[in-house]
């Protein structure tokens, strides 16, 4: 259940990258190379990346 909630925010935010990307004039494909290659590097890492801590105050 938490995979798929976190493959549903990972789709969302790297949608919201792509959008950016094609808003800027960057090339369809090019810009769907770029979120491909983002999402293979967040995936093969992903175990490796810390989360932040937030302190309150």
């Amino acid at each position: 259940m938490e995979e798929t909630l976190n493959n549903e925010v990972l789709n969302s935010e790297l949608n919201i990258v792509f959008r950016y990307l094609v808003k800027k004039g960057v090339p369809y494909l090019d810009a769907q190379d770029a979120v491909q290659e983002t999402a293979f590097k967040y995936l093969k890492y992903a175990d490796s990346i810390r989360p932040l801590k937030y302190e309150a105050g």
